[in-house]
């Protein structure tokens, strides 16, 4: 969805857009055992989640209004960054 212009469009469109990013060590550890990923399909692993990231990734720079870097934070903490960012 990100990588169409016209849906990034209506993604601003919808209000703040908070950017939560994992590093890709991070989401091969939150999808290995996810089998409801079907754009990893085959694909778990460290190598190709971080093609997957790089591809998309100007699309995201693009997008939001907030970033929030999440590796090794609670959700209480990622939930007072975007509190404080919004």
């Amino acid at each position: 969805m990100i990588k169409s212009e016209e849906n990034l469009a209506e993604i601003k469109r919808g209000g703040t857009v908070v950017f939560l990013y994992a590093s890709p060590e991070t989401v091969l550890e939150r999808v290995s055992r996810n089998n409801r990923r079907p754009l990893l399909e085959g694909k778990k692993n460290l190598s190709d989640i971080k093609a997957m990231m790089d591809e998309r990734m100007p699309f995201y720079e693009k997008a939001y209004d907030i970033r929030i870097d999440v590796d090794g934070k609670s959700l209480e903490e990622i939930a007072e960054e975007i509190i404080k960012g919004a």
